[in-house]
């Protein structure tokens, strides 16, 4: 998600003395979306540096060990200073889990962590003599309080058998071995490229498939999508966190209440007649689908791995993946093209960037929709007006996730209380932009 490269779900900065900034900052930008007329306000994955070939597994190997609290870090401590001894044992995960790894002297096997993660710690494991190699994701510390780990590996498993992300390879209590892919993450920039490959084209085709998808192993379903579940539960468990009451999480908390007052409901289509554009764009837009919810540049997997030039493109890391509105979902992505920086008067997509991939989205999902149309463009335009309105909630979610993490997280190096600040301004500036 941005100009920080390798990280995936920040800028720099250490975590103590940014928290009170970043929340007097963050007032100011509440105190903003007062100025826009009907508000009531009244006082994000995996890091991969490179991706590498697969190792073929028929079954994944299942073993009860525990992983983090050999892996645990001493609070203050940067999530990539790991020891020799914890190099040690994810050693051991990776021999217990691949066939033919187990008789390997230590000396044919290399282990590197991937540095940037900020959701998990990870490795990649390589067989020297063959290239064989495989990721290694330990579940970060305090990460149970955003994800339901449980689900979240449940939906990785079924979404491998159906094509989506690597297949696992393997599991331990408190993370999981996952095939290695021959491919490099997009960066901020390429998710808007469309030369000489067409960037966006190819991530719409991929997330109408996914949203295509019947997952029975999610936390929501088709009717009860977890947008609204997930913004209440981070919104009380950042409250609970902030004691120092650095962020004006009371406001944010009004704000949410207003969004659920002008977002529809899952069921709910525009008024018109049936067949017009403004209803047919609203079953798009407001239909519960399974989202990706997390759908940024370093989760958009382009390849081969050393190539410039981009050829191949795939959707991975599934962890906040869940039932949602296709328009939630598809405002989320435009969130993302600003990256970690989160300028998004500059680099959120613009209008015409926006109705290029729900154009290619909407041929992707409904094939033959757009022809029957009497205007394609109206039909294309009011998608993009609905659509726009999900990116309110986009921001809240983020926001609060950033807040969360700045009071649990242990990586110093990632500026969890400014990011959570730039959401809230990107909330109040696309709330001028797509509610006045």
């Amino acid at each position: 998600m941005a100009a920080c490269g390798q990280y995936y779900r920040g800028g720099s900065s250490t975590r103590q003395g940014f928290l009170k900034a970043g929340g007097l900052a963050a007032a100011g930008v509440i105190a903003a979306m007062g100025a826009v007329p009907g508000t009531i306000v009244e006082g994000r994955g995996r890091a991969l540096e490179t991706a590498e070939a697969a190792i073929g597994v028929d079954e994944p190997a299942v073993f009860q060990k525990e992983a983090s609290p050999n892996l645990e870090l001493t609070s203050g401590s940067r999530i990539n200073s790991v020891t020799n001894s914890q190099q040690t044992r994810v050693l051991s995960y990776v021999r217990e889990a691949l066939p033919g790894w187990r008789t390997l002297p230590d000396g044919d096997i290399q282990l590197k962590q991937i540095t940037g993660g900020i959701t998990n710690v990870i490795f990649k494991a390589r067989n020297a003599a063959t290239g064989e190699g495989a990721l290694v994701r330990v579940y970060g510390k305090d990460t149970d309080l955003l994800l339901d780990r449980r689900k979240e590996a449940a939906v990785f498993s079924e979404l491998s058998t159906l094509g989506f992300g690597p297949r696992k390879l393997g599991e331990f209590k408190g993370g999981r071995i996952e095939e290695l892919l021959d491919a490099r993450a997009a960066t901020p920039e390429e998710l808007l490229q469309t030369s000489p490959f067409d960037v966006p084209q190819a991530i719409a085709v991929q997330l109408a498939s996914l949203h295509g998808q019947r997952v029975r192993s999610s936390a929501g379903s088709p009717d009860r999508p977890v947008m609204w579940i997930s913004i209440d539960k981070w919104l009380k468990t950042a409250t609970r966190l902030d004691s120092t009451k650095s962020f004006p999480l009371a406001k944010v908390a009004q704000e949410v209440v207003w969004l659920k007052r002008n977002l529809p409901g899952p069921a709910a289509v525009a008024e018109g007649t049936p067949g017009s554009p403004d209803q047919a764009t609203a079953e798009i837009a407001n239909g519960v689908v399974f989202a990706h919810n997390d759908l940024l540049s370093g989760n958009v997997l382009v390849g081969p791995r050393g190539a410039k030039e981009i050829s191949t493109l795939r959707l991975i890391d599934f962890e906040y993946s869940d039932y949602n509105p296709c328009g939630y979902d598809i405002a989320n992505h435009f969130c993302e093209c600003a990256g970690f920086d989160a300028d998004f008067r500059r680099r959120y997509p613009s209008d015409k960037q926006r109705q290029a991939f729900l154009r290619a989205y909407v041929e992707a999902a409904r094939p033959g929709a757009l022809q029957k149309a009497l205007s394609a463009d109206n039909v294309i335009s009011e998608l993009a007006r609905l659509v726009n309105r999900y990116t309110l909630a986009s921001h809240l979610t983020w926001a609060l996730w950033a807040v969360i993490q700045a009071n649990t997280s242990e990586i110093e190096d990632f500026d969890f209380a400014g990011y959570a600040t730039k959401r809230l301004d990107g909330y109040a500036f696309h709330k001028g932009e797509f509610y006045a």
